[in-house]
């Protein structure tokens, strides 16, 4: 009884550290992120003065982003941190000495990073999907009062059958503006003006009313470059479709999407390489018959030059179906949805395999445990998001599943730990 009592103090006492330590990794890691991905959208929509709680609105929708990479790295700081700390003080020392096992020294810490695997994939799953389809209504509202949102000052832009390039952009208001014809049509047009206004239209559909003040239309035949007409004129009225620059947010991305909608897209799809497959087939399977036919047709025939004939179909009827048999059925959507919903599952487990790498810290005598430990934590999460990130590159390029290379990162941290934790043991 003495003894449950001892090791529920030690699991208190550990726990405590940890907490505290992850607190202080998760707000750098945070701030981190942050700083790199969302003050990036505070500078893109306060140049078109949205306002402050629109603003706040798409700041604090974009968090679930980057915390499916914050805690895994968190989790792994503060392990590193709490058992580099234990292991300047001797602490280990002392437990070993108290003949406190090592398995109840580090079950307190894995077990948290259990549960924080678990938090990271409901994030994933649950609160970044929710998320994503709230920014995307929210950025569409956005839009629909700044319709200039995606307009960037003296740059270019493809909206609906037109190519926008601007000048000066100022709220509503393009200074400088020259649209051309995205589409090839019989007579193409070039229209300039010195400003445009965009007024709403159909707001819902992201629809508007551009005025162009004293227009200068230009068009040229596509059949006689000579022949051309230039107009001009005070005013000119036009409807612009803003509805394709927000296409990215019609539908999530696979990376947005939740592990249940990933699983049925992937079946979709692999329905669809499957039909393929048995479409390719059926094409071999024809040709494999008519092959035969020409080949019994030449043993059959006298004729000589008929019979050099038929040997030339049948060769080019074998070079058909040696074509289709090596013919490789790719879907990049099929390969696509795999990496993400192998990626979303490797996250959440980084947890839990990056806090085993921190474990052997806690057989080297070091002092300032727990600068020591947070600066490996760096490194070791520098060398995990290159690794993740070269391997999501990847993905494309080779022949198997890309699951084996979202899940290489945490493989290759869990053997690195697990053989430094054993060799430490065993000596």
């Amino acid at each position: 009884m003495e003894a449950k009592a001892q090791y529920t103090l030690l699991r208190k006492y550990i726990v405590k550290e940890f907490l505290a330590s992850f607190a202080v990794a998760f707000t750098f890691f945070f701030f981190i992120f942050f700083v790199n991905q969302i003050l990036l959208l505070i500078q893109r929509v306060m140049v078109k003065n949205v306002s402050v709680a629109d603003m706040l609105t798409l700041v604090v929708l974009s968090i679930p982003q980057f915390l499916i990479y914050t805690f895994p790295f968190s989790s792994l700081s503060a392990a590193s941190m709490v058992i580099g700390e234990f292991s300047a003080h001797n602490e280990i020392i002392a437990m070993r000495s108290s003949g406190i096992p090592y398995r109840r020294i580090f079950s307190p810490v894995l077990v948290i990073g259990i549960v924080l695997s678990l938090l990271t994939f409901i994030v994933a799953d649950m609160l970044l999907p929710f998320s994503s389809v709230r920014y995307q209504k929210e950025y569409r509202e956005i839009m629909q009062k700044i319709p200039t949102l995606d307009v960037a000052s003296y740059s270019s832009v493809t909206v609906g059958d037109k190519i926008i390039t601007a000048g000066r952009v100022e709220d509503n208001i393009i200074h400088d503006i020259i649209l051309f014809d995205a589409k090839e049509t019989a007579e193409p047009r070039t229209i300039s003006a010195r400003q445009g206004t965009i007024f709403p239209g159909i707001s819902q559909n992201l629809t508007y009313r551009l005025e162009l003040e004293n227009p200068v239309v230009l068009e040229v035949s596509s059949t006689d470059p000579s022949s051309w007409s230039l107009s001009s004129a005070r005013t000119a009225r036009l409807s612009v479709d803003f509805i394709d620059q927000s296409g990215a947010l019609a539908t999530l991305t696979p990376a947005q999407m939740s592990s249940r909608d990933l699983i049925s897209a992937i079946e979709v799809r692999k329905q669809k390489i499957n039909e393929q497959k048995q479409e390719n087939l059926r094409l071999q399977n024809s040709l494999a018959d008519e092959l035969a036919s020409v080949k019994a047709k030449a043993e059959d025939t006298d004729n000589g030059t008929e019979k050099e004939r038929l040997k030339t179909n049948a060769r080019q009827l074998e070079q058909k179906i040696t074509s289709l048999k090596n013919y490789k059925i790719e879907d990049f959507y099929y390969t696509y949805y795999r990496a993400e919903l192998h990626k979303k599952l490797a996250l959440s487990a980084a947890c839990f395999c990056l806090i085993l790498t921190a474990l052997p810290i806690s057989f080297i005598k070091v002092r300032h445990g727990r600068l020591i430990g947070f600066g490996l934590s760096l490194l070791i999460a520098c060398v995990y998001w290159f690794i993740l990130f070269f391997m999501q590159l990847k993905i494309f390029d080779v022949s198997f599943s890309p699951g084996w290379l979202m899940w290489f990162p945490d493989v290759l941290v869990l053997a690195i730990g697990l053989a430094f934790l054993s060799r430490q043991v065993r000596t």
